[in-house]
């Protein structure tokens, strides 16, 4: 299972860059699009880990050994313990939802609203920034194309 989850992973990470990369162009305009794809998929992802290692993946939180609601956040733990994840405070929802990226338990906490129990994240800590918060809901909307694409097959290169 965890093993297909880095496999999804990958290939979101590929497909993302492959969507942010553009068409049209000669073969070097295109390696050059590719680039810059990955660098803007790498960049969100590097920005919403920061997010998440100084506000979540704490020590007495969602990181240490012991992290709250079993809930890792810690770089190497994201998004494996959060896509299609269901939350163990209300199971209506899962902690992202690739079908439906606004409908996330995790933004629900970070955001508030209807359906959330107990506190608004992050507890004891500043909230999130308007910046924050829109980083986050773009990564988490990244999330949803790739992941509801069709199934790809994945071969090593000399099959």
């Amino acid at each position: 299972m965890k093993g297909s989850v880095l496999v999804t992973f990958l290939a979101l990470v590929f497909l993302m860059g492959a969507a942010f990369a553009g068409t049209g162009g000669d073969e070097a305009d295109s390696v050059k699009a590719d680039t810059e794809g990955d660098t803007a998929v790498e960049g969100l992802n590097m920005k919403v880990m920061e997010i998440f290692g100084k506000s979540c993946a704490t020590s007495g939180c969602h990181g240490g050994e012991n992290p709250k609601m079993q809930l890792s956040l810690k770089a190497d733990d994201v998004p494996k313990n959060l896509i299609g994840i269901p939350s163990k405070q209300n199971d209506k929802f899962m902690l992202i939802d690739t079908q439906d990226p606004s409908r996330g338990y995790l933004l629900l906490k970070l955001t508030g609203g209807e359906g959330m129990k107990g506190k608004k994240m992050p507890i004891m800590k500043k909230p999130l920034t308007e910046e924050e918060l829109s980083t986050v809901r773009m990564w988490v909307k990244g999330l949803q194309a790739p992941l509801s694409a069709p199934t790809m097959n994945i071969r090593p290169a000399d099959e």
